[in-house]
């Protein structure tokens, strides 16, 4: 029970201070990052120098020291001799398996009278180092989520292009269904006109037939008008007593 109030103890002073956990601290590096690795070291051998030695080519195994950029400082010492003073310089080239570095003063850290012999191995330190390799590290892992979002992006692609062929007959299929829905309503459309065209034709000859059996009634059913000319006549040729003979009135 002890044990357990301790360890919450611990937690909740380690999140009140702002002391990261281990989980944050490695979060963002590449896998490759090794935090118990000191990258400010490596070991190199010289396989070049100027007469002065104030110019020494050195190569390394270490393939780190591809991060390195021109101006960064190091120190060195002699393998064989590590007690000694160390030098200091600049990084002045890079190659690959190679730095080319600048010493001021060889004289002041070595006691060769500044004579630095070929094939010598040389221990570096530099700390500009650690921080290329921590950057190179955080780079990484930007470009790593980058290739992801390309593979992504690919597959997508790749399941695009494969998928292709069964994407045209879908495609060529639904629209073959809208196109079959069109006739089918086109042909609908014409059936329903077709039919209405009958129904008026028909309509046409049963209003005419209506028209005439009409023209007929009202022909019959006309009212003939009276001459009074004609009445006048009929009665003095049967001897009745008429009048003075009726005129024709003129029609409006």
């Amino acid at each position: 029970m002890r044990l357990i109030l301790i360890t919450l103890l611990s937690f909740y002073t380690f999140s009140a201070f702002g002391i990261p956990s281990a989980a944050n601290k490695h979060k963002g590096f590449d896998p490759f990052f090794d935090f118990d690795a000191d990258y400010a070291l490596f070991t190199g051998r010289v396989t070049d120098r100027d007469r002065s030695s104030s110019i020494l080519k050195i190569s390394s195994e270490n393939g780190n020291i591809k991060f390195f950029k021109v101006g960064d400082p190091v120190e060195f010492t002699i393998a064989k001799n590590s007690k000694q003073r160390a030098c200091t310089g600049n990084i002045r080239d890079i190659e690959k398996g190679y730095v080319v570095i600048f010493v001021k003063n060889l004289g002041m850290c070595w006691d060769a009278s500044g004579y630095l012999r070929r094939g010598s191995i040389l221990k570096f330190r530099s700390p500009s180092l650690f921080k290329r390799v921590e950057d190179a590290s955080l780079y990484r892992m930007g470009l790593l989520k980058r290739r992801e979002d390309y593979y992504k992006q690919m597959n997508e692609i790749n399941h695009f292009i494969w998928s292709y062929d069964q994407q045209k007959v879908l495609v060529a299929s639904e629209f073959d269904r809208k196109i079959l829905e069109l006739q089918k309503k086109k042909q609908k459309s014409i059936d329903e006109l077709l039919n209405k065209k009958k129904y008026n034709v028909h309509l046409q000859k049963e209003l005419a037939y209506r028209l005439d059996i009409l023209d007929k009634d009202l022909d019959f059913y006309r009212i003939e008008a009276v001459d009074e000319e004609d009445l006048w006549r009929r009665d003095h040729d049967l001897g009745k007593s008429v009048g003075r003979r009726p005129q024709k009135t003129k029609g409006l």
